[in-house]
């Protein structure tokens, strides 16, 4: 990097009121004072220190953060000066430009930019049968069979590798950035207007947190802060003063604002104007009185908090496997969470942490009669025996534990550890004393409850599987009692559906805990039974009563839960030696998609224990999945390294898990482009493998399924590189390895076929790659989860197909047939939904519909920037995809911005050489092209192709094959004829090597010649390379691609030249047809194909030819 960037870094420390230091990526140093923007080449000199040049250039043409406050100025100029819109309108005649899109029919998603999740269960992981398991066929699924490297999905399921591990001390406090502020509970209640003191009081004393919005402003900032709620249900109360259309509008949408208020000053005649808003949502009810609405408000709250429960099945389909999904970890997760609690050392300090967090959380709301119920707990809580009825008083501790087990919160559960353990040890207690009295009953146990539409529909779709609430579970003896809460509990939700469990209990279950707590009860009335956390039962059937508008669901406690989490132990014991369960507890964090908080729990780890401990190479090991999962590649590569060097120490060198942390480590290269690097690993892995294979003849299933692990990272790297041939040849090994290993049916065999599509696609070979996608997902609907994640990764690769066949419904159809599935098993901000909004993104951006294409985008940036850090090349990917919209909405210096920030992103997380940043260049050079600035694009191309030389490796690559075609295009711009000649016909000898001579890439090559011939007046020349484009496009894609339209085009130009205008006309019309179905009715190509139109019938008029 250029030496100007320490400079900087000094100027900025004596002028604080920079906002942000000019990043160094941007300029090349020439000399002591003169440097290049790398961006748009221009030459500045500096001036001593100063970097204001620098500064108000950059900030000026590229990024306005970098300008000094003096540089800055409200002038507004125009986006598109009118002589540019004049030559772009000019320009649209050959439609060139279309050939350096990133998303286009040049893409070769690498296999599809559209596909690959980052979340491990959305990556197929190994599954093995027959108890071995490689968790980590990273490469294959991944980025071969559903994945794009450029996509921004870069994380590669192969450092899911496992290690070995020994006992392990367990972290007693996890560091965290705990906000007091934030809410712990499962009700926020929120009042839009402003509420008299008395109202605050009461409301808080029921509910803790209580948020008042004065602002009149239509209600858009407390509709924003109720959008960002994630966890909790919402009591909305509204001062009717402050109503607006908007506000009801805004909050008849969000599902999660339960019950909605509105409070009327005098009478109800006040809002008789928003009477048809309000009628028709139920959860919306109106007072007169503020005490009433108070105590139907506190009602509410009771109810919400009794039925804050999250439930977690676990299909039977994945008892033999390791492919889970997140409800699956989840499960598994509360079986083993007990366990790891009671093995963490008690303390008066672990009670006093936990207490003085409590006090801090209710003193800055002013809560004093919370403050003065943990006063009571810290005198009168001083023994295990009193924990159930602490638990059942309601008050904080019952009100923070349960959010804390609902929303997964390992942070808050490690700070209730000492209570927690005490409750469930109570319970425990009197359970074991109910089984030593040769008690043989079953017990039918009754819970009323009110859950949302879409968990009854996920309760009704696992009829025999196993469920388990995210906590404890309150029951009762009494169906009266059960169903009289139920008649008299009706929350006015359109979403919820009232249902009442009956639950069948044997009283001599050993897994399963549960007791009567009547008599230690603070509602003994209440006749209750409670259940110990990781209760586990079988759903036996879902029955709707319609007599009573209700849905009964009968279970039956099971102690299959344990035997379950003993299956997925012994299956990681196989593949890896793992069975300590403090790494097992943070490896199913990270399966649970909760990265940071795995990243935490491993770093506490780390610092409890001895740098020397031989076991410590399993943390560091499973602390680089979680960096690799987050994308922080030298973060994990820097673990994996302390893993593997440990390992070294310890084991023999071709030891299995010094060969896993190996192949970890090339993983990590290749996700960073350094495929030399990662592919020397993946081999020496592999030929210690078949070293230690020979020595043991043959007969090790283990050792052959982690050679075929490594054949397929091979072929994963290959296929990067653009060697699709040898790529194939070692998914083909690995293949024949599993065939002899494994059943023909079992997922690893999909992923192989979904590796193999993905080679196929990239090769242009669409009939092929959609026949091994099928493949792919027939073994995955068989043998997973209906709603398993990697059914989805089939989807979208399907999706990836067919929309590189011009097919955009069928497109859309499997793109949003994996969104649904991906909406049912994870949050809806998780980060692999990022990748399926680029991909409906980048078909309405094909489809010319920009305002979809913009949206879907930056749904896509906003999950990505919450999920990933702000470097993080996911962003920068997303920032590339609305870099392309501005640039085909015309909107060039956006589109400039937007790249620049891409850029930044790539240059930083990334090696200078990445094909990614080459990318990003290339859509660069395409907008300077489109503004005619020659010179600057032509030197982006060349240093794009200068990249793709050196980080390719081979000279037979699509990428490369793209940038001579654009430097082809570039010199027809230009007029030279020769060197567009030239390049245009390297292009299609690279085509010939990386594609069928039916691939639309050809065929747009073939267009581009066209045009050249059309531009230099050699018509009939350019009406056979037209010809032979039509051809082949028509024979690949769907007579409606707009490709085969912009060609349609271009032969109507060619003959209006020619003045054969009756030939001509019948060309645009056709052309107009596909633009009318493809873009929005005042669309400029549409405008621009009428204009051709009136100007050929008005020709034909002229010579006395009617049209």
């Amino acid at each position: 990097m250029c030496q100007i960037t320490n400079e900087l870094l000094h100027i900025r420390k004596r002028n604080p009121q920079i906002t942000a230091r000019v990043p160094g990526f941007c300029f090349d140093q020439l000399s002591t004072d003169g440097y290049k923007c790398k961006i748009c080449f221009k030459v500045y000199q500096t001036a001593g220190r100063s970097d204001a040049n620098l500064r108000k250039h950059i900030g000026s043409q590229h990024y306005s953060q970098y300008l000094y406050p003096s540089q800055r100025h409200s002038k507004k100029t125009s986006m598109i000066p009118p002589d540019r819109k004049k030559e772009l309108d000019e320009a649209a005649v050959s439609r060139i430009i279309e050939d350096g899109r990133p998303s286009g029919d040049f893409r070769r998603p690498r296999p599809f930019e559209h596909s690959i999740p980052k979340h491990p269960e959305i990556m197929t992981k190994g599954v093995l049968c027959c108890g071995f398991g490689t968790r980590t066929l990273l490469l294959l699924h991944v980025i071969m069979g559903c994945g794009s490297s450029r996509s921004g999905n870069r994380v590669n399921p192969n450092i899911d590798l496992i290690s070995s591990s020994t006992h392990i001390q367990i972290p007693t406090t996890i560091p965290s950035s705990e906000d007091p502020a934030k809410n712990k509970e499962d009700v926020s209640i929120l009042w839009y207007g402003t509420p008299s003191d008395t109202a605050r009081i009461a409301l808080q004393s029921t509910n803790n947190f209580l948020q008042v919005f004065r602002e009149r402003d239509n209600g858009e900032c407390c509709i924003t802060y109720m959008k960002k709620i994630e966890t909790e249900k919402v009591v909305l109360i509204i001062s009717a003063s402050h109503l607006t259309r908007y506000l009801i509008v805004e909050v008849k949408a969000l599902r999660h604002v339960d019950s909605v208020f509105i409070l009327t000053d005098r009478n109800a005649n006040e809002i008789t104007d928003f009477d048809s808003y309000i009628n028709d949502c139920p959860k919306i009810k109106i007072f007169a009185k503020l005490h009433d609405m108070i105590n139907y408000t506190n009602q509410c709250v009771k109810l919400m908090l009794k039925q804050a429960v999250e439930f977690s099945v676990f299909d039977q389909k994945q008892k033999s496997t390791r492919d889970l999904t997140r409800d699956a970890a989840s499960f598994l997760w509360f079986q083993v969470l007990l366990s790891v609690l009671q093995r963490m050392p008690k303390s008066e300090s672990s009670e006093h942490d936990m207490l003085e967090f409590c006090r801090r959380y209710y003193k800055i709301r002013n809560n004093h009669n919370e403050l003065g119920n943990i006063e009571l707990f810290r005198t009168q809580c001083t023994k295990p025996e009193d924990a159930i009825n602490w638990y059942t008083k309601e008050c904080f501790i019952y009100k923070l534990i349960n959010k804390a087990l609902r929303t997964e919160d390992i942070n808050s559960l490690i700070m209730f550890r000492s209570f927690l353990v005490d409750l469930c040890g109570q319970l425990q207690s009197k359970h074991l004393r109910r089984i030593d009295s040769g008690d043989t009953s079953v017990m039918v146990l009754y819970r009323a409850q009110q859950i949302s539409k879409t968990e009854i529909i996920k309760i009704k779709g696992n009829i025999n599987n196993l469920i388990s609430t995210n906590g404890f579970l309150s029951t009762t003896r009494d169906i009266k009692l059960a169903k009289q809460f139920l008649s008299s509990n009706k929350l006015h939700n359109p979403d919820l559906v009232p249902l009442l469990f009956e639950i069948q209990a044997p009283s001599n279950l050993n897994k399963v805990i549960f007791s009567d707590i009547s008599d230690l009860s603070q509602f003994p009335e209440e006749q209750e039974v409670l259940f110990s956390i990781g209760a586990v039962f079988k759903l036996d059937a879902v029955e709707d009563v319609s007599i009573n508008k209700y849905v009964q669901i009968k279970m039956t406690a099971t102690d299959e839960g344990s035997e379950n989490v003993d299956t997925y132990i012994d299956l990681t014991r196989k593949d890896a030696e793992e069975t300590d369960i403090t790494v097992l507890f943070g490896r199913l964090l990270i399966d649970m998609g909760k990265y940071q908080e795995a990243e935490r729990y491993f770093k506490q780890i780390l610092s409890s224990r001895s740098n020397e401990d031989y076991d410590m190479a399993a943390v560091y090991h499973n602390l680089g999945r979680a960096h690799g999962y987050k994308g922080e590649l030298k973060e994990a590569e820097n673990n994996f390294s302390e893993a593997y060097n440990r390992r070294k120490r310890n084991l023999p060198i071709d030891h299995i898990d010094v060969l896993r942390t190996q192949n970890s480590i090339g993983v990590i290269y290749g996700e960073n482009g350094e495929y030399d690097k990662a592919l020397k690993k993946f081999t020496d892995a592999l030929n210690s493998q078949k070293e230690i294979l020979a020595r043991e003849n043959n007969q090790s299933t283990t050792l052959n399924l982690h050679i075929a692990m490594s054949y397929s990272n091979i072929g994963w790297v290959n296929y990067l590189k653009g060697e699709y041939v040898k790529a194939h040849e070692s998914h083909n090994a690995a293949l024949e390895i599993r065939r002899t290993h494994l059943p023909e049916d079992h997922p690893l065999f999909a992923d192989n076929y979904s590796s193999v599509g993905a080679i196929y696609h990239a090769q242009g070979k669409y009939k092929e790659a959609l026949e091994y996608h099928n493949r792919a997902l027939r073994i995955r609907e068989q043998k997973l989860p209906s709603h398993h994640p990697s059914i989805a990764n089939s989807y979208q690769s399907i999706g990836g197909v067919e929309h590189e066949n011009g097919r955009y419904e069928r497109a859309l159809d499997f793109y949003n047939r994996a969104l649904n599935i991906r909406m049912q098993t994870l949050a809806s901000d998780h980060s692999s939904m990022a990748s399926n909004l680029r991909s409906i993104g980048g078909v309405y951006l094909d489809e010319g519909n920009y305002m979809e294409a913009l949206q879907h985008y930056q749904q896509a940036l906003y999950i990505c920037q919450k999920s990933f850090k702000a470097d993080h090349p996911s962003v920068g990917d997303c920032l590339h995809n609305i870099g392309m919209v501005k640039e085909r909405q015309g909107v060039f210096q956006d589109a400039i911005k937007y790249y620049a920030e891409a850029l930044e992103i790539s240059y930083k997380c990334l090696p200078n050489d990445h094909p990614s940043t080459a990318k990003i260049l290339s859509s660069l050079a395409n907008v300077y092209l489109r503004q005619r600035n020659y010179d600057i694009s032509l030197q982006h191309y060349t240093h794009v192709y200068r990249i793709q030389q050196s980080s390719l490796i081979t000279n037979q690559h699509p990428d490369i094959a793209l940038t001579l075609n654009n430097l082809g295009v570039l010199h027809r711009y230009k007029a030279d004829y020769g060197k567009a000649a030239d390049y245009f016909t390297k292009a299609l000898q690279m085509c010939e090597k990386c594609f069928p001579e039916n691939h639309p890439a050809v065929s747009r090559t073939l267009s581009n010649m066209g045009d050249m011939y059309l531009a230099s007046a050699k018509y009939d020349k350019a009406l056979e390379y037209y010809k032979r484009a039509e051809s082949i496009r028509l024979g690949a894609l769907l007579a409606d691609d707009l490709g085969i339209a912009d060609i349609y085009y271009n032969m109507g130009c060619v003959y209006y030249n020619k003045e054969s205008f009756v030939e001509a006309l019948p060309y645009f019309i056709k052309c107009k047809r596909t633009y009318e179905k493809k873009y929005h009715r005042d669309h400029v190509d549409i405008r621009r194909v009428e204009n051709s139109i009136m100007l050929v019938k008005a020709a034909m008029q002229e010579i006395g030819h009617a049209p």
